[in-house]
């Protein structure tokens, strides 16, 4: 193993520390925030008004990622880290000064919160993308780990230690998430001095033509819709299948419970993370034994069969709890199984402003999937009987299962093709 590698592997060990315990800030906000809505503190609305926005916000990604591909990625994390630690002290000061005004500084400190999430989501990304520049397994440790630990200590640990803090003091729920901030900070300028990465593009010269005029339509269009299973067309449907089998399915498998009440919520949620974490930990072996276009079509299978079989014990009357968990379980491990196999495909298929494109559309594209497939199932009644929710979901899968090869941007007259 060469020396720049072995610099990349423990940047690259450090890095995925720091974004963990930067994560983990957030999802305690998270628990805390859904703690203090059961209590009536904050008004329900908040929860759809933050999600709401939280998703128009990522249609504007692509302006994101303009901005930050000529950033180093570790830099913007830094910086992002550093934001959010500073904004969480002014919020706990603004707090000590007007404890009447707990609650408005509060919405307020999130509010800004969801204009910097984005930041971390696509730097992230292209940390991922600099990894494969020096090598595709980089790439793909680096995301497997990143959701392993984020599922079972974002779920399992700081969701459920946010709830509980926000009971005892608002204050010092900030404050635990700023010193974690702060710690993802120092975490991450350790793996830039191991390995400072450089920005995605310095300048990218296939995005201009002779004279200078900027990329064509024809080139954009082609990125859209017909890049492969990375293509932010195929996003969009993955996300409303997403948003089909997402939210409302969970809270009626827990309904379906001998004793609804929130241990079977709780219940739901454990084996969610659970799978979260199955999921990357499988792809992260599963992914060196196949080639991608073959890994991607076993994924869609599986995931349309699990939906057929569960669609079968919905319409027939069968489906209990435990069936209910099974299939959560299930439709979750393949779901991160397949994400974080998108991902690494993406970051070591494409390369330069194709790349950021390609990555930042598909973000924006998934937050409108979501949003209609949340829409839809709800219209379909998927909270008081899924079936025809996860029916939808199966009809979609099997619309995009067998885009699996990807391609890369049209070239002059001829349109230049590789398989992933």
């Amino acid at each position: 193993m060469s020396q720049g590698i072995r610099a990349a592997v423990r940047a690259r060990r450090w890095m995925i520390a720091g974004l963990v315990v930067s994560v983990l800030g957030n999802r305690l906000m998270d628990g805390g925030v859904d703690s203090l809505t059961a209590a009536g503190v904050f008004p329900v609305a908040w929860i759809v008004v933050a999600t709401s926005a939280g998703k128009v916000i990522e249609f504007g990604l692509p302006l994101y990622a303009r901005i930050l591909q000529r950033w180093s990625p570790d830099s913007a994390l830094i910086v992002e880290d550093a934001l959010e630690g500073g904004l969480g002290v002014v919020a706990v000061l603004a707090i000590a000064a007007w404890p009447d005004r707990e609650v408005p500084a509060l919405l307020a400190y999130l509010s800004v919160m969801l204009f910097l999430y984005p930041v971390a989501d696509i730097a992230d990304e292209f940390y991922g993308a600099k990894l494969a520049e020096v090598s595709p397994d980089h790439a793909l440790s680096f995301n497997a780990s990143l959701y392993a630990w984020l599922g079972v200590l974002g779920f399992v640990v700081a969701v459920p230690v946010g709830a509980l803090l926000a009971g005892v003091s608002v204050q010092a729920m900030i404050i635990i998430n700023v010193l974690l901030s702060t710690s993802g900070m120092v975490l991450r300028l350790h793996a830039r001095r191991k390995f400072p990465v450089d920005p995605l593009v310095d300048a990218d010269p296939d995005e201009f033509s002779v004279a200078g005029q900027s990329q064509s339509v024809r080139r954009f269009l082609h990125d859209m819709f017909r890049s492969g299973p990375a293509s932010p067309a195929v996003a969009l449907v993955l996300q409303m299948i997403g948003g089909l089998t997402g939210h409302l399915v969970l809270l009626w498998v827990a309904s379906t419970a001998a004793s609804p009440a929130p241990g079977a919520m709780a219940v739901v949620l454990l084996v969610f993370g659970v799978a979260s974490t199955v999921g990357p930990l499988l792809s992260k072996r599963i992914a060196r034994l196949l080639p991608t276009p073959s890994l991607l079509m076993v994924t869609a299978v599986l995931s349309a069969l699990n939906l057929a079989w569960f669609t079968v014990a919905l319409f027939v009357g069968s489906a209990d709890f435990t069936v209910g968990l099974a299939f959560v379980f299930l439709n979750v491990t393949l779901n991160k199984l397949r994400t974080v196999v998108l991902e690494t495909h993406r970051q070591t298929f494409f390369s330069g402003s194709q790349y950021s494109r390609v990555m930042s559309w598909s973000y924006a594209a998934g937050a409108a999937g979501t949003l209609l497939g949340v829409q839809l199932a709800f219209v379909l009644g998927a909270a008081s009987n899924p079936e025809w929710s996860v029916l939808a979901a199966l009809v979609m899968w099997l619309a995009v299962a067998f885009v699996v090869r990807s391609r890369l941007r049209p070239t002059g007259r001829d349109a230049q093709s590789a398989e992933a």
